[in-house]
């Protein structure tokens, strides 16, 4: 009985804090998610499927607009709840240090994550999901435009509303800080399905986690995933041109990227701090 009071005080605490702030409480914050991810799936898999015999281009199109009409619906239903669309998605203004500082942060996490990929290759082999994923890179320039608008315009602005943005708020006003990292990167990193790459995944979702935190803006992570993203398609385009028959483990290939990406990240972060302080 007396737990269950208690429990009642907390929740009633936690609704208070969160009216308070004008943001969605954690059960908010997961129907909105709900909603917004149901709606974009549904659509995704109409326009995938040969229902409509879409032409390919077609296709690409539409998965475009598709994604930001669920940009909008996360907007849509924040505004009908009458919940403060910028506290609710951490959209405070960011000023020109500290987005070069985040563009600086990215070129660490690129280094660590080409540190780490020869180690999961090792760990978790793939060839056939590696294979797919060669198969689907851009050859003509209709398909270098979607997925370049995609890859760096679009979809960083989606995920990271949602995942950095809507679930980070909600759940660092109930948890704090350590769950409202972990969670969002636990399921971001696993949704994308590619087992050599998800452990890579979590460590760069947790450092966007750590950015907003110590940005309190989502614009930092946004602007980060999407320089992220745009490396990456750079690189691949460049150097990942077929399946590799055999990926070693040495110091060039992988100690050196990771203690290099760690050392930039550290510098990033420790201006990240000054520059908060600085700001509040």
């Amino acid at each position: 009985m007396t737990k269950s009071i208690d429990n009642a005080q907390d929740a009633a605490i936690e609704s208070i804090g969160q009216k308070r702030e004008n943001i969605p409480s954690v059960t908010g914050m997961i129907a909105a998610v709900l909603k917004v991810v149901g709606v974009w799936l549904i659509l995704f898999i109409l326009n995938r499927s040969n229902i409509f015999h879409f032409p390919q281009p077609i296709k690409n199109l539409n998965s475009l607009v598709i994604t930001i009409f669920a940009i909008y619906l996360i907007f849509f239903f924040l505004k009908k709840k009458k919940y403060s669309i910028t506290k609710s998605l951490q959209l405070n203004p960011v000023n020109m240090k500290i987005m070069l500082v985040t563009l600086l942060l990215v070129l660490g996490i690129f280094a660590v994550r080409q540190g780490l990929n020869p180690i999961l290759y090792n760990l978790f082999p793939s060839k056939e999901l590696i294979q797919i994923y060669l198969d689907s890179k851009p050859k003509t320039m209709l398909e270098w435009v979607h997925i370049i608008a995609s890859a760096i315009l679009v979809a960083p602005v989606l995920e990271e509303l949602i995942f950095r943005g809507l679930m980070q708020k909600s759940l660092n006003e109930k948890y704090g800080l350590l769950i409202s990292i972990m969670v969002p990167a636990i399921i971001f990193s696993i949704i994308h399905i590619f087992p050599v790459a998800i452990l890579s995944i979590l460590f760069s979702s947790v450092i966007y986690g750590l950015l907003v935190y110590k940005t309190q803006s989502v614009h930092a992570s946004i602007i980060a995933h999407a320089f992220h993203n745009l490396i990456a398609l750079i690189y691949n385009s460049l150097f990942f041109k077929e399946l590799p028959t055999d990926i070693k483990i040495s110091l060039f290939s992988s100690v050196f990227p990771i203690l290099i990406g760690i050392g930039i990240l550290i510098i990033s972060f420790r201006y990240l701090g000054k520059s908060a302080k600085h700001i509040s």
